[in-house]
């Protein structure tokens, strides 16, 4: 497991990673935990960076990180490029080095800059997805100069908790405690009518629950929705509930400096390393930790490398 946050602002990128790593069995079980692996990294000489989250390995004897080193040395921009067209040639590049008979569970998060491509000067950040639903996804909300925020790959849960108040166990705890309360009530609706000699009508026997946004008192929500067709139910309500319910607002993303978006991506490392270290369960996140930059002059630079566990006495 990981977490991987990408911050964009105008200054540039910062990137920061974690260094657990889970190996599991065939059948998807963790087996054992490398806890110091390196999944943040440049794109050969290019003002581009990578962080990897999800299987290290290809299934033919490669690492991914050794897969687009070799991608970086085959494919060397010379002159202008465009992000967006180098990470689609990437995500075919890998393809061509995966075993045929296994999918793997891998995000790429590629973050940086197009050289040539005035359009966009804050820099770029697509995500790239292989899981049982997909062979390579490519997403772009961060890919121009209004897509300023935070991406955030794996264990994201204690930075939602963060940002927005909630995270998607709660919204789908909130789900499901309305989906139960509906059935029981129905249920004992009907059992009523039926033993005061009423006839209840099949359908009903399994009439679905509404959405909670159309009755009150959550349709408040409703003021809140978001495409459903992209987003997933709990994602939509934990969104909705962060919007209305805590009222806190995004960060301001284009006010953001530089170091500010470093320092932010640090602390968010920190809560994951506190809430995967403090709770009874199998470690998450590793507590070695790499914070990088990309800018567009100065390229990727490693800023910090090191554990966020105190050593020292004071």
């Amino acid at each position: 497991m990981t977490i991987n946050i990408a911050v964009k602002c105008p200054q540039g990128i910062a990137l920061g990673t974690d260094s657990l790593v889970t190996l599991t069995t065939k059948d998807g079980l963790a087996a054992a935990f490398s806890p110091f692996y390196r999944k943040l990294f440049r794109l050969g000489s290019l003002p581009v960076g990578i962080m990897l989250n999800g299987d290290i390995a290809t299934g033919r004897g490669h690492t991914f990180e050794d897969v687009i080193s070799e991608f970086a040395e085959t494919s060397a921009a010379a002159g202008a490029y465009d992000l967006s067209e180098l990470t689609l040639k990437l995500r075919d590049f890998i393809a061509t080095r995966l075993d045929p008979n296994v999918r793997p569970g891998l995000q790429l998060i590629v973050a940086g800059y197009s050289v040539g491509k005035p359009s966009v000067r804050y820099g770029e950040v697509y995500t790239i997805d292989w899981d049982t639903d997909s062979d390579g996804e490519i997403s772009s909300e961060f890919a121009t100069d209004q897509g300023l925020g935070v991406a955030i790959g794996g264990q994201r849960a204690p930075v939602d908790r963060f940002l927005r108040g909630a995270d998607s166990t709660l919204a789908g705890l909130l789900i499901d405690g309305w989906e139960g309360t509906y059935n029981r009530t129905r249920d004992y609706v009907l059992a009523e009518v039926t033993r005061a000699g009423g006839r209840v009508p099949a359908a009903l026997k399994d009439l679905p629950p509404p959405s909670p946004t159309d009755v009150p008192p959550w349709g408040w929500l409703s003021d809140f929705q978001i495409d459903p067709a992209k987003v997933p139910p709990y994602d939509r309500l934990l969104h909705n509930v962060a919007q209305a319910a805590r009222g806190r607002a995004e960060p301001f993303w284009q006010f953001l400096s530089l170091p500010m978006a470093v320092n932010f991506v640090w602390h968010m490392l920190l809560l994951a390393c506190a809430d995967s270290t403090y709770f009874p369960r199998l470690p998450t996140v590793g507590s070695g930790l790499t914070i990088a930059t990309v800018t567009r002059h100065g390229g990727f630079e490693e800023v910090w490398a090191g554990s966020a566990t105190i050593r020292e006495r004071v």
